[in-house]
Formats: C-alpha cells, sequence, structure tokens
C-alpha cells in the first residue's frame, strides 16, 4: 500500500467530495451519496513516515502484522536517511526509501507469503517482513550513490560541462578544454544584441563597467532550467554538482509517470487548491503557461512538476515543486547568489540619517516597489521545453492537468540564479549611472530620497519599466527614516 493511499482521518473529512446519485431498486427509488476521497500528498521524509505509520495501525487491525513489527522496519527502513556513506557517497534518498519499500511487498507477494495466522496462531508476515527488508534485492535500492565528479581548473584552464558527468568527460564542443573568460562575458563586442537594456550597458566600451554582459544574452534567449549555470563572477563560488543527468531524468520519468495521480495534491486545502487552479488559468490567459492539457498528451518521459499553494497572509502564492520531479537535480550551480539582505539596506538606512543629523528639513524618506509576477517577467529558453511541464489539481472535475510553461518558475533553481542575475543589473545600472540610493532584495527595491524630491524613486522604477519590466502599484508618500 504506497504511502497516498494512508490519509489521516482529518484529510477524508476535509476533502471528501459527495456526489449525490439516484437509482432505482425494484419499486423504489433511493438517493445513494457516494463518497469520494483524494489520495493525500506524501512528498517528505516527515509525511512519507507518518503515512506509513498509519498503515501499520491499518494492518494491526486487520491482523496482519503485529504492530510491533511494523514499529520496527520502519525505523530500520528509514535509519538509510541518517547513516553516513562512505566518501565519495551520498546519503540514500527518500525516492530510494519508497522504492526499497516496494520492492519489500513484491518480494513478500513472490514468496507467496501467507497474510492469515497459521495453526499455531503465528502471524508469518512477523517473520517475513523483516528478512524481505535485509534481503539483497530491497538492499540493492538502498545502497549510497556516488557523487558527481567535480570539474577544476587545470593550468589556468576552465572546464563545463557537456555529456556523461559519470565519465568525467568534461570538454568545449569540439573536445578542447575552454582558456579564457567563458563565452557571453567580456566587453561585449557582439553585434546581434537587442536594444533591450540601457545603451550604456550594450555599448562596447562598457560605460558602466558591468562585470557580467552574459546577463544580456541570457535575458533575450530566456533561461534553461537544467544544465550548468554561467559562473558571472558577481557571487561567492560555491560549486553544487548536478546529481543526475537529463537521460536519466527522463528514464525517471518515465518510470514513474504510472504513480502520478491526485494523490500527491491530498494535503492542499479546497479553498487553496481552487485558488491555486484560478491563478494557473489566469497565467495561461497571461501567456506565462500554455494548457491545460492531458496527462496522456505529454510525453512520457518529460518530467512533470506539481503545483501547489503556500498561504502568505491573504495571499496565496502558487509553487512548483521542481526538486521533487528531479529537474533540479539536473542543475548544477557554481556560485551562490546572494541579495542585499535587511542588514544591508539598514547599513545605508544608517549613513543617510548620519549625514543628515542636525536638519530640520528635507529629510531622508524610504519607499520600496516590487516587480509584478517577479520570475514570472522572465522567458525560460525554447530548449528547456521538455523539463517546463507542470501538473496543477483541477477541484472541481477531482482531476489532473499538465501545462507548458514559458515563463520561469518559482521552484526551479536555475530560476532564482537567472532572476537574480537580472535584478543585481537593474541595481548595479542605477548606482553606476544614476547615482540611486536603493537596494535589492529578490523582486524587491528599496529606494532612499530627500523629502519632496523623490528622484530616487522616479529614476529607479523608470530604469525597471526600461527593462520592459512591470511593476506593481505603489502607494504612499515614503516612510520617513527616524
Amino acid at each position: 500500500m504506497s504511502p497516498e493511499k494512508c490519509s489521516s482521518r482529518e484529510f477524508e473529512v476535509t476533502m471528501s467530495k459527495n456526489a449525490r446519485q439516484i437509482s432505482l431498486d425494484t419499486d423504489k427509488m433511493v438517493i445513494k451519496e457516494p463518497k469520494s476521497v483524494p489520495d493525500q500528498f506524501a512528498g517528505t521524509e516527515m509525511l512519507v513516515f507518518e503515512s506509513l505509520w498509519r498503515r501499520g495501525i491499518a494492518y494491526a487491525f486487520a491482523d496482519i502484522i503485529s504492530w510491533q513489527v511494523h514499529e520496527r522496519y520502519l525505523q530500520n527502513l528509514f535509519a538509510h536517511l541518517r547513516n553516513e556513506p562512505p566518501a565519495g557517497y551520498s546519503k540514500p534518498t527518500l525516492q530510494q526509501v519508497l522504492k526499497a519499500d516496494r520492492q519489500v511487498c513484491l518480494k513478500l507477494i513472490q514468496d507467496d507469503v501467507p497474510v492469515r495466522r497459521d495453526a499455531m496462531n503465528v502471524l508469518a508476515l512477523d517473520a517475513e517482513l523483516p528478512a524481505a527488508l535485509s534481503s539483497y534485492e530491497v538492499g540493492f535500492h538502498l545502497l549510497p550513490l556516488p557523487k558527481p565528479l567535480q570539474p577544476h581548473p587545470v593550468k589556468g584552464d576552465r572546464y563545463w560541462q557537456k555529456g556523461d558527468w559519470r565519465k568525467g568527460d568534461w570538454h568545449r564542443p569540439g573536445g578542447e578544454p575552454y582558456k579564457g573568460k567563458p563565452k557571453g562575458k567580456g566587453k561585449g563586442k557582439s553585434k546581434d544584441r537587442l536594444n533591450i537594456l540601457p545603451k550604456e550597458l550594450q555599448h562596447k566600451d562598457n560605460a558602466a563597467e558591468y562585470p557580467d554582459l552574459g546577463v544580456i544574452d541570457e535575458f533575450m534567449a530566456g533561461s534553461r532550467l537544467t544544465g550548468e549555470a554561467e559562473v558571472t563572477g558577481l557571487w561567492p563560488v560555491k560549486f553544487t554538482p548536478a546529481q543526475m543527468t537529463e537521460s536519466d531524468l527522463f528514464e525517471l520519468s518515465s518510470r514513474d509517470r504510472p504513480l502520478s495521480g491526485t494523490s500527491s495534491f491530498g494535503n492542499m486545502d479546497r479553498q487553496v487548491a481552487q485558488t491555486v487552479w484560478d491563478q494557473t488559468i489566469q497565467e495561461v490567459q497571461t501567456g506565462a503557461l500554455e494548457g491545460p492539457f492531458s496527462l496522456e498528451s505529454t510525453p512520457t518521459h518529460f518530467p512533470l512538476s506539481k503545483r501547489f499553494g503556500v498561504q502568505q497572509g491573504e495571499k496565496v502564492r502558487n509553487v512548483d515543486d521542481f526538486s521533487l520531479s528531479g529537474v533540479n537535480a539536473c542543475a548544477q550551480m557554481g556560485e551562490s547568489p546572494k541579495p542585499h539582505t535587511l542588514d544591508v539596506v539598514a547599513s545605508l538606512c544608517s549613513a543617510l540619517m548620519s549625514s543628515n543629523a542636525g536638519a530640520s528639513s528635507n529629510r531622508w524618506k524610504c519607499r520600496s516597489f516590487d516587480l509584478k509576477g517577479a520570475y514570472r517577467q522572465c522567458a525560460a529558453h525554447p530548449e528547456s521545453e521538455p523539463f517546463s511541464h507542470i501538473v496543477a489539481f483541477n477541484p472541481d472535475a477531482n482531476s489532473l492537468a499538465a501545462f507548458r510553461m514559458n515563463a520561469l518558475p518559482f521552484g526551479s533553481v536555475r530560476s532564482v540564479h537567472s532572476f537574480l542575475r537580472v535584478a543585481h543589473s537593474l541595481w548595479f545600472l542605477g548606482v553606476a549611472l544614476f547615482d540611486i540610493l536603493w537596494r535589492n532584495y529578490f523582486d524587491d527595491f528599496v529606494t532612499f530620497g530627500l523629502e519632496g524630491v523623490w528622484f530616487d524613486h522616479k529614476c529607479g522604477s523608470s530604469l525597471v519599466r526600461s527593462y520592459g519590466l512591470a511593476l506593481c502599484e505603489v502607494r504612499g508618500q515614503g516612510v520617513p527614516l527616524r
């Protein structure tokens, strides 16, 4: 029995859907109210453990396996997630644990183990369940996997990934290692770039002296969801290798597609689920998404990332789980993006207040604005189409539908890197070319200006719009700094 089928009573009461049916029984009419309960989502270690724990209760009430034996089984199974692996290997994942649990059930069926008590009043599964977990067929799924090879520069050469990372196939197209700076960086002399960013950034002399001109190419062509992210030199170096290749992901998706069902959305509140669906349809109307499509019409080797909703105050934010689908495991990062955190904003506030100490007029004020839709204003690269499909739950039809993303998803590792790369260039241009006093934290821009002037805010919002990006409506006159 899979974890999705082991729903809690609270979930059954909350998510059950009644549908009255009228039937004729001999000489009378009967109204029936069959109840349909969707499967409950179990995508984290805690949720999976609780689901299997409820399964043990069901087994005990059915007198199939004793409660104590099933408890020891779960403890031994999940202990593999905490055991330290050998050097050069990764810990077993939750997916491996679930595969091992399924293999235990298959082995018990293959061995034809009886589920009822024998003549001696002994449950056969009490002895066979721990033995099946210790078998080599099950242990194979719980083995630590080797970590991917990490590239390293040799004599000043620079390598990037192409091909199978497990074979150490690190090379430039054509087979030769790449020397010098990667393509897309440098002085920006390409004549093929469209006039999409301010001319100071595109000029061959790079008047702003911005170190990452590759942001222009990515912003124009769209961002990829898999593969290696370009090292920009803007942030601290932190190498995070890909955990699997795209071919591995296709194979995994083909194998797991039959397991896709409404169970993945079981723990979502009904009202939240309806809001998520309505917002998804609105994104289709704006062009950020295409669909809906039936799951059968989507190629089986395409990974489907589940969309769910997160309640944030009165709003519901749509999140696409590109980790559970495995897409994020195909992304390789060479640095860790660092937006301006609260301490950076506070330091600027302190400096401005100190510079204006004792003045009775023209006080400094602070105002913030944010990009409307944030990631949805940045395009996904067309070659990432196989990895840009999501699946959403339609609460009215109690069914699933697939969508294809044309914009960056909220939940992709590469989306964070790409969006912060664009936001950083905005901040840099504002400071270097227009002396704007502002800071950037993800999709929020905090500006500072003198009371009654507000040049910085107006100039900053105009610069953002010059990128073709939309802003949320700004209200109020700013908050004085005290």
